[in-house]
């Protein structure tokens, strides 16, 4: 049963036995599987983490929260210890949040204090302004036959100097900010038309304003994450709580389906048709109450809730009334067709559902299992966030030509072309006497442009995002997988009410953790190609409406696309699923548990189908329940007069309100996909077993008795 290869599609004996010769679970006899694409997991670690100490050795994470100068230097820190504020030489250049942190192609400098004068190097040399300027070689600046349009035109100065306040470090113009009279208002209006840029054109003051704008936008949300920390400070001890409240809740509700199973199942139908026949009825009603009203309508109704106030044109609208009858009645109709004619394998369903909680019930510890596998994916998502920090502040400066003339002495050595304007260019290799023998006045030189990321760091991202996906997919196959082989090992018991010390959360991990992680890195891989298709596909749709090449065309494609991305991926999580289930149960590879796994359900494709529709909606109505209770509770805690008996003072009612709800859906959803796991695998085992086994002592069924009596009755029809 040697499986080395990744993906071997060797086919294994089909008369090898799932479980031991003595009814104590599936067989130890096994061996490792797709061992390469293990080892090539390993060496992606191994090269990820050298991307981590190529970003530690160059990045900088603090130029993410604090300013800092066009080199990447802090202010305030270090070499501009008494700086702490951020000058833009032209703030009309910066129309990205991206530009606003590092890249914006205009130099940054540190200062002590913000302008607070009008200035334009059309005006010559004043007072102070050294203190603005950067990359100033001594004594360049107090020079006499230092032009002060030269240092403007080699961006060492700014070409302009506006009265700016500094705000959370930055010198923010205060032009357009401060209400003012009209005649100062018509001064300063006049003062800035008056300015010019470094190309020698008049600022443009709408452009001016929307820079500034865009810039307080930026400083803002540095100032929301710091009232976020300020209130979480605050009400900490009540998240805590209300999440310990939604573990609570979420245990009892499994130990719920664990002591009656059926009549919770049978109870969440009943109640489901019985809300959809009610709100068929009200829907009916109520278009026959508008109908009957006619053009008297009212627009006012006092009981009408807020939420519906904002609608109310659809909410007085007969049509929209007659629609959502429509649309219930169809809904209500298929749900009650689909109950009469498959009622037996709804049967089945819900048998499967009992003993799924069965096996959790013998087994209460795989519970709190998936509680490893979470934090293991928090501290992957953890190095994956410090990574990409360091790799988002690791750069090099970057230099382009200015005014760039027809001088032939002017060339490019790397190219041997003649140098362009904002060609990229390299200081130490540009040539001296470049500009010489203009004729057109023009004086080309190589300038700082910005500091950012190089192309290489950008590719290193990509393989971060990679890298990030593969062990999130892996940790998260890794969890399914051992789940999935301690109820195999329940279900593949004899005797499930007595001895089960062969069997369990730990035995299944041993295993797993010994033979099967490549399996877990192969199917891991497949999603993870996947999901980079899809991230490359959302980068490519940004860009293409970056360039207002969004038509309908390609609006239309890009969904097509994204839409058809989003089903394959959903696929590649059931198939891989499905193929871990068959690794736990029998030590096949990737492909051949797959495979096998596949074939099962395609020969019972309806069960399949109800099974899964039935274990989704029992599991939503928990996770509703849950969520619900959560809500209210979190609700009455945070209105007025309950915050203000508990001394609360908030700036956002709603961020504690909305991680508790989060939080509350995480753990739900944590504790239910160990019943989810639970019956995905009893159904594969139940498949297995009525295929391999005909109920003889020679060779029994490992189902219990009441699914026995489902399946005989089942026969006894199809016979008649």
């Amino acid at each position: 049963m040697g499986r080395g290869q990744c993906g071997s599609s060797e086919v294994e004996d089909e008369d090898e036995v799932d479980y031991d010769p003595s009814h104590k679970g599936p067989n130890k006899s096994r061996s490792c599987t797709d061992v390469i694409c293990l080892l090539l997991l390993v060496t992606f670690c191994v090269v990820w983490g050298g991307v981590a100490v190529h970003a530690f050795s160059r990045g900088n994470p603090f130029q993410l929260i604090y300013p800092s100068n066009s080199e990447g230097e802090i202010c305030g820190r270090g070499d501009h210890e008494g700086k702490p504020n951020l000058l833009f030489f032209d703030l009309t250049r910066c129309v990205k949040l991206s530009a606003a942190v590092a890249g914006c192609p205009t130099p940054q400098v540190c200062v002590k204090e913000c302008p607070d004068t009008y200035w334009t190097y059309a005006l010559g040399k004043t007072e102070g302004l050294e203190n603005f300027c950067t990359d100033l070689s001594p004594g360049e600046f107090d020079h006499k036959v230092t032009n002060v349009s030269t240092l403007v035109k080699q961006r060492k100065c700014p070409a302009y100097l506006l009265p700016s306040t500094p705000f959370l470090g930055r010198c923010v113009p205060t032009f357009g900010l401060v209400r003012t009279g009209s005649d100062e208002q018509e001064t300063n209006s006049r003062m800035v038309r008056s300015m010019k840029t470094e190309d020698g054109e008049e600022l443009d003051s709408d452009s001016l304003k929307g820079g500034i704008e865009y810039l307080m936008k930026v400083i803002d949300l540095r100032g929301y994450g710091e009232k976020f920390l300020s209130d979480f400070a605050i009400y900490w001890w009540i998240v805590l709580l209300a999440l310990v409240l939604a573990m609570v809740l979420s245990f009892g509700w499994i130990v719920l389906m664990k002591l009656a199973a059926k009549p919770v199942v049978w109870t969440s139908i009943v109640l489901c048709m019985a809300l959809l026949v009610a709100a068929t009825v009200f829907s009916f009603m109520k278009y026959a109450e508008l109908r009957a009203a006619g053009e008297n309508a009212g627009l006012d109704d006092i009981f009408l809730p807020p939420v519906i106030s904002n609608l109310s044109s659809y909410y007085y609208n007969k049509t929209t009334w007659l629609v959502l009858g429509i649309i219930l009645a169809s809904l209500t109709g298929i749900i009650l067709l689909v109950l009469i004619f498959l009622f037996t394998r709804i049967q089945i369903a819900i048998e499967l559902l009992e003993e799924a909680s069965k096996a959790v019930g013998s087994m209460m510890s795989v519970l709190f299992f998936p509680i490893g596998p979470f934090l293991f994916q928090g501290l992957v998502i953890l190095w994956f966030a410090i990574v990409a920090s360091f790799l988002a502040t690791s750069g090099d400066k970057e230099y382009k030509v200015v005014d760039a003339s027809s001088a032939k002495t002017c060339i490019n050595p790397a190219t041997g072309t003649m140098f362009a304007t904002n060609d990229l260019c390299d200081p130490s290799t540009f040539p001296p006497d470049c500009g010489n023998a203009t004729t057109d006045g023009k004086t080309p030189m190589c300038v700082f442009h910005k500091f950012g990321p190089a192309l290489s760091d950008s590719w290193l991202q990509f393989y971060n995002f990679f890298g990030l996906f593969w062990l999130l997919f892996f940790v998260e196959a890794l969890g399914e997988m051992v789940m999935a082989g301690a109820f195999a090992g329940w279900y593949w018991t004899m005797d499930k009410d007595g001895d089960l010390g062969n069997v369990g959360i730990f035995q299944s991990l041993k295993l797993t953790f010994r033979y099967h992680l490549g399996t877990l890195a192969f199917g891991s891989l497949i999603l993870s190609f996947v999901r980079m298709l899809r991230v490359i596909l959302e980068y490519v749709e940004g860009k293409l409406k970056e360039y207002g090449e969004d038509n309908p065309a390609v609006k239309c494609i890009t969904c097509f696309c994204k839409c058809c991305l989003y089903c394959l991926e959903k696929f590649i999580r059931f198939l891989n699923r499905n193929a871990y289930i068959m690794t736990a149960v029998y030590g096949h590879s990737f492909c051949s548990g797959a495979r096998r796994s596949f074939s099962l359900l395609a020969q019972s494709t309806v069960r399949a189908l109800v099974l899964d529709k039935v274990t989704d909606f029992i599991l939503f109505i928990g996770k509703l329940i849950v969520v619900g209770l959560v809500s209210a509770a979190t609700f009455a805690t945070f209105s007025s007069e309950a915050t203000s008996s508990l001394n609360l003072n908030l700036n956002y009612h709603f961020v504690p309100m909305l991680v508790i709800i989060l939080g509350t859906y995480a753990i739900a959803s944590t504790f239910f996909s160990v019943y989810s796991m639970a019956v995905d695998t009893i159904f594969l085992c139940f498949l297995e077993d009525i295929e391999k086994h005909d109920g003889s002592e020679e060779s029994p069924y490992f189902m219990n008795q009441d699914l026995k009596k489902i399946l005989e009755l089942k026969e006894d029809k199809e016979e008649a």
